[in-house]
């Protein structure tokens, strides 16, 4: 019951970003009274109960067929609540995990990835949230107690690449000091900016919302984190929160390795480091014969694991069930996903053959599944719009110009017509003030962000003029417009994207000054790469402009689902009319849109082909006798003595056609031959290359590297 209330609740968490002045002195959440004294209403939908119900018996029991051989796919529309239903079956499987095995469930008890970092950030807060929940309930029950789950913390770890998170102490304490130094430059009345130098994911406590660097009521700043050579952890400032000793987030690699979080929150790409580190299988306990190994894997939008990624992802993920399977005992795979066509062949691919069971199934008729059915009315109206004798950039100009102008109008609409106070009109107009523009390209976002401070700014006062709009009464829509236009694309800095995903949720609120009103702190326009097309979540944006179409159908589908998830919302698609592509989604507007599930492109997943066992299979191999066999120290390389036969068995039943596999099995014999015949006191630094290289021992850091850059090397005949 305590755990349904908690993860589904948002309002018994703290407002995000409060300084430790303004934390109500009434705060009780350390107190399980306050929750047991509150009155909540359940909040799972049917489908999400149907899930969790389904995979109950595949947890519990390691010798489920649904267990190790099938995969459950979570099929649901954009914004129907995929994410709740499988974190209600995390929790489930943490605290059964703990109640069966005691202290032989320590480590990793769940897996979850995700391939984007945008995705990870804004779905990682959300899984905080519950693993903080879980902590947070283990307290309250005694070693005696019949639903006692453990003495020792249940946490999360984030653990994804350096542009996001600090790989090691060293690097957690470089950020430390110079946020430190910024804070005492505060403290002593001179000019800091903590802000910029504190580079760290996480910055507010997620239980109550009090900033980690933060003024008290002093005003003196006090700093909510602490960084050694070899010691590294995070606690809320506020004295009656109940994580003011520590918060069991963790987000250094060094710390993940050394206490292997209860959730490893994961991008797929990260685990190509496993055969770089020797600490990899403390995320296993892949060598420990009495700890029990992850129980379940989840892979969070299955769609983006095709192509390239999704290749070398098939073959990783072989070295990652390896590791996480002892004797009979399998991972439990869930994966989710709101697109997708040709599923069963790439779940093949992808997990060993394994068998797929989509969720919810078909139903007796195409609209309805009995978990959901196709509504007669849409909360998200499609517009199509291809003008002529235009630039592609100067409709883009007239059409913000005039949903910036729109705005007003309804803002208008409310104060004259419907006879609103302001206050109430800020609150409906809210739904509808930030605009998102989406490009297919970079260099399309470039272009018309050089035209926000002139253009748009000029064509929007100009359209003031001409309706004769007050400017003191409404020329708050374009005072400073250009500063509250954000770019969402992957030029943005990964620890500035949580920062700007808190900008977004920010409402839009007005101040007055001089007679005049002003936008106060709210985003107006959005502009937006594919990145934004996956992972967002924010219920306020409702109006969006599709700068030409998306090259596949998916991601048109994914990036338009970002508006109207909760209230009506509205998507124009502005299309090319010199484009041949573009012509013909127009001239099939109606019907295409009524129907785009059906158009979805099948998916791609090639692991077994040529190339990428030559790119993929040495990781693999050293990653089995590094963790699987327990040569994981670097100077313990030189002790391989050719013996693969577990990896050879495993990889003879994931690959089924016969030529592939013996060029796979070839492959493995040559390397190992090449690998016991090196000379001298051999280490893995010594063994493993730099992948510019182009050495049979060039092991990849990323899985990213199959397609952002390309070796060239010249050689001399």
């Amino acid at each position: 019951m305590y755990i349904q209330m908690l993860i589904s609740n948002k309002d018994l968490f703290g407002k995000k970003g409060i300084e430790l002045s303004e934390i109500d002195e009434n705060f009780k959440y350390n107190d399980l009274d306050f929750f047991k004294n509150h009155t909540f209403k359940p909040n799972y939908r049917p489908f999400q109960l149907a899930f969790f119900l389904l995979n109950l018996e595949s947890i519990i029991n390691e010798n489920s067929d649904d267990r190790n051989n099938v995969v459950d796919l979570l099929w649901f529309p954009t914004g129907g609540g995929k994410t709740e239903a499988y974190l209600a079956i995390t929790a489930f499987t943490i605290i059964s995990r703990r109640i069966l095995y005691g202290k032989d469930s320590d480590g990793v008890s769940v897996i979850m990835r995700y391939t984007l970092r945008l995705l990870t950030a804004q779905q990682f807060e959300r899984a905080t949230k519950l693993i903080l929940s879980l902590d947070f309930l283990r307290r309250f029950f005694k070693p005696n107690e019949e639903y006692f789950f453990g003495e020792n913390k249940i946490s999360i770890g984030m653990w994804v690449g350096a542009s996001t998170t600090p790989n090691s102490y060293k690097d957690a304490q470089t950020i430390f000091k110079k946020t430190f130094d910024e804070i005492t430059k505060l403290n002593n009345k001179k000019v800091g900016d903590y802000r910029k130098a504190n580079t760290f994911p996480i910055t507010s406590c997620s239980w109550c919302g009090c900033n980690l660097v933060s003024q008290n009521s002093l005003g003196k700043f006090d700093l909510g984190y602490k960084a050694t050579n070899n010691i590294f952890s995070t606690n809320c400032l506020n004295s009656e929160c109940a994580f003011n000793l520590e918060l069991p987030i963790y987000f250094v690699d060094d710390k993940i390795y050394q206490n292997p979080p209860t959730l490893l929150f994961a991008t797929v790409d990260k685990f190509a480091m496993l055969s770089h580190r020797e600490e990899g299988h403390h995320l296993f306990n892949s060598l420990d014969d009495k700890k029990s190994p992850p129980d379940l894997i989840i892979q969070d939008e299955l769609h983006l694991l095709s192509g390239p990624l999704g290749s070398i992802t098939g073959l990783y993920e072989s070295i990652v069930e390896l590791l996480a399977t002892k004797g009979k005992r399998k991972p439990k795979i869930i994966t989710s996903t709101a697109t997708t066509r040709n599923t069963e062949q790439q779940v093949a691919m992808l997990y060993g053959n394994r068998e797929l069971n989509v969720f919810p199934p078909m139903g007796v008729t195409y609209d309805d599944n009995f978990f959901s059915y196709v509504s007669t009315e849409s909360k998200r109206k499609h517009i199509g719009f291809m003008p002529t004798g235009k630039t592609a950039l100067n409709s883009q100009i007239r059409i913000l110009g005039n949903l910036l102008l729109a705005r007003i109008e309804l803002f208008k609409y409310y104060r004259v017509k419907e006879s609103l106070t302001q206050e109430e009109a800020i609150s409906r107009e809210d739904n509808f003030w930030t605009i998102v523009s989406f490009y297919n390209s970079l260099r399309d976002v470039g272009k018309i962000y050089n035209k926000v401070p002139a253009e748009i700014s000029d064509f929007l006062k100009l359209l003031h003029n001409r309706y004769q709009l007050s400017k003191k009464v409404y020329g708050f829509n374009y005072f400073g417009l250009a500063g509250r236009t954000k770019e969402l694309t992957s030029r943005i800095e990964s620890n500035s994207i949580k920062k700007l995903l808190n900008e977004l949720e920010m409402p839009f609120s007005l101040v007055a000054k001089d007679g005049y009103a002003f936008v106060q702190n709210s985003v107006d326009l959005v502009l937006a790469s594919n990145m934004f097309s996956v992972g967002i979540d924010i219920e306020r944006l409702n109006v969006m402009l599709m700068n030409g179409q998306p090259k596949n159908v998916a991601e048109y589908i994914q990036a338009s689902s970002r508006v109207g998830r909760k209230d009506k919302g509205i998507v124009i698609n502005l299309l090319d009319a010199n484009r041949s592509r573009d012509k013909s989604y127009f001239e099939n507007y109606v019907p295409f849109n009524n129907a785009y599930y059906k158009f979805v492109e099948p998916l791609s997943v090639t692991p077994f082909t040529e190339i990428a066992l030559d790119k993929v299979l040495a990781s693999l191999l050293v990653c089995f006798v590094r963790h699987k066999q327990g040569l994981y120290p670097d100077k313990r390389a030189k002790d391989f003595t050719g013996n693969y036969k577990e990896l050879k068995i495993f990889i003879s039943e994931r690959i089924k056609n016969k030529k592939q596999l013996d060029y796979a099995l070839e492959k493995l014999e040559v390397l190992s031959e090449k690998w016991t015949t090196k000379e001298g006191d051999l280490t893995y630094k010594v063994l493993i290359k730099k992948m510019s290289d182009l050495d049979d021992w060039s092991l990849m850091m990323s899985m990213r590297e199959i397609d952002t850059n390309s070796i060239v090397k010249i050689i001399n005949k």
